[in-house]
Order: structure tokens, then C-alpha cells, then sequence
């Protein structure tokens, strides 16, 4: 009907930028709509939930992260070999995920659905570049992309990914990034965790026929993020290409300005997020992300 979905005064779906034609997989708003209003969602952090939180200043990070990048071209020059021993240590390490979970600071939501990041966390401080996503393309299987757009002087990024986490088994995430101009390294471009959270929302699914989605879980959290994520090892050998993710960035609180660059002409979509995948909703200045493969119908 050409307007957004709301339940218990919060907008679960957009509203149809095309109402007058059908697009995208068949059923998949229909069952997102029904897992928000029927299905668990969660919306806590596990209170008991334990991570590894090391301190860990700017400035080493960047460090750190600069040292990676010298050895990117040696990394995927060499990708193939690379690749056989990871997944070789991959097979080794299967079935730790609390360990994994543990260092990388993951703690599962309230009904155990999936184990998911949190806004202060390590990664902050490493931000994200390609060479990240060339690892992961190395030594897994996933999909990821991201849309770039300007506000102002600023770069902004929002970044995508979903597949094979090792021992978290299947997940998938987003994050909003923005491009550190003064990083100065010729191997990438780096870019820094944004200074702010919003209201995000992840809900993963795998196809299984036309119309059909099987839902891994629904993650609502109370707590603003930057990046959200959800993994869930009780559904191992992940398949990227058939997984689905509905992720919603409420831009609506002091972000507009990002929300209607979005809109603008100095955007670009990078690698497996294409701009069929974005769905901008101007009514409530929610940004939504319905990612899905060439195979889902």
C-alpha cells in the first residue's frame, strides 16, 4: 500500500518503492513482516554473556593495520597456497566456537539465538579495508560488499557481508564506516568505525524454494550500534549463496544528512551488494538491506 510496516511502534519493513510492480524474492517481506510480529526476536544481550575485551589504543591499531596492508600483494599473489593451509587449520578448529567466540568478544543474545558483536568492542579501533575482504574471500566463503557515499568532505561507507564464519558457522553482518583521509599507506584505503550508533536490526535466512525461507534468527537490539551481527553455529556448512539477509540503519536521529547522501548522485556499489539490494525508505529515513543471490526466486 505504499506505506512502511510498523509493530508495537517500530518500523519492521519499508515501505514499497515500487508498489505497482513486483520485485525481489517472492514472500520475503511477508515473512520478515511475519517473524517480527510472530517469530522470536531478540533484543538483549545474554546478561551472563563473557568476552575477551583487551584495551587497545588508536594508535597501534593503525600500526597494526598499516604492517597487515605492506604484505597485501604478497598475501593474494600467493592466495591459492595460502588458502589450502587455512582450510586445513579451519577443519582443525571446527566446533570451538565459544572459544571463538570468546576472543573475539561475541556474547549471544537473551535467547541464545546467535551470538552477535557489541558496540565497544577491539574491532573498533581496526576500522576496515579490502584487504579485510580478501582475506575472508582466502580463507572462507562469503559474500560481501559495500555502497559508498559523500557527506561533505566525508566519505561514507556501509558495508555488507553474510557466509561461512569458521567455527560461528553461518552469519552475517553490516557496519557503517567512514574513509580516513589521513591514513597514508599505497596499499588501501582504510577506513574508520563512525563516531556514533543508531538503531540497527539484522535478520538472517536460508532459501530452501520459491516463496520458501527458513529463519536462522531475528536481532533487534535495544542498544545502538555501529555494526551489527549475528552467528549462529547450530547451522554449520554455510552456503552464502543461498543465504538472505534483512538488515535495517535508522538514519532518523540527527543522521539525515547521510540518509539523503544516500539518495545522492556520489554513490557507488562495490563487489556483491548491487543497488537493487538497498531499499531507502524517505518516510522514516530507514535505510534497508534485502541481500539476496542470483538464485533466490
Amino acid at each position: 500500500d505504499g506505506k512502511a510496516v510498523y509493530y508495537n511502534g517500530k518500523s519492521i519493513a519499508p515501505k514499497d518503492p515500487d508498489a505497482t510492480s513486483y520485485t525481489g524474492p517472492n514472500n520475503l517481506w511477508k515473512t520478515q513482516i511475519n517473524q517480527m510480529k510472530n517469530g522470536t526476536v531478540a533484543r538483549n544481550y545474554d546478561p551472563n554473556g563473557i568476552g575477551l575485551d583487551r584495551g587497545l589504543s588508536k594508535d597501534i591499531a593503525d600500526f597494526l593495520v598499516d604492517t597487515l596492508l605492506e604484505f597485501r600483494d604478497t598475501v593474494w599473489d600467493n592466495r591459492d597456497t595460502i588458502r589450502s593451509v587455512v582450510m586445513r587449520v579451519k577443519d582443525i578448529m571446527e566446533g570451538n566456537t565459544e572459544a571463538g567466540a570468546y576472543l573475539l568478544n561475541f556474547i549471544q543474545d537473551e535467547y541464545k539465538l546467535a551470538y552477535h558483536s557489541q558496540p565497544d568492542t577491539w574491532q573498533r579501533e581496526f576500522g576496515y579495508n579490502e584487504m579485510y575482504d580478501e582475506i575472508f574471500k582466502i580463507g572462507s566463503y562469503m559474500n560481501y560488499g559495500r555502497v559508498d557515499f559523500e557527506v561533505g568532505s566525508d566519505v561514507y561507507s556501509l558495508w555488507a557481508w553474510k557466509g561461512d564464519y569458521w567455527n560461528l558457522q553461518s552469519g552475517a553482518e553490516v557496519g557503517l564506516y567512514v574513509l580516513n583521509q589521513s591514513f597514508g599507506n599505497a596499499h588501501a584505503e582504510q577506513y574508520d568505525v563512525v563516531n556514533f550508533e543508531v538503531p540497527m536490526t539484522l535478520s538472517l535466512y536460508n532459501y530452501q524454494s520459491p516463496g520458501s525461507f527458513e529463519n536462522l534468527y531475528n536481532w533487534a537490539p535495544n542498544k545502538n550500534q555501529w555494526w551489527v551481527t549475528g552467528f549462529d553455529p547450530d547451522y554449520p556448512e554455510p552456503d552464502p549463496e543461498v543465504m538472505v539477509s534483512v538488515a535495517s540503519v535508522d538514519l532518523s536521529d540527527s543522521h539525515e544528512d547521510l540518509f539523503d547522501a544516500l539518495n545522492g548522485s556520489s554513490v557507488s556499489y562495490h563487489d556483491d551488494l548491487k543497488n537493487y539490494h538497498v531499499i531507502l525508505d524517505d518516510s522514516t529515513n530507514i535505510v534497508w538491506i534485502q541481500w539476496y543471490n542470483s538464485c533466490v526466486k
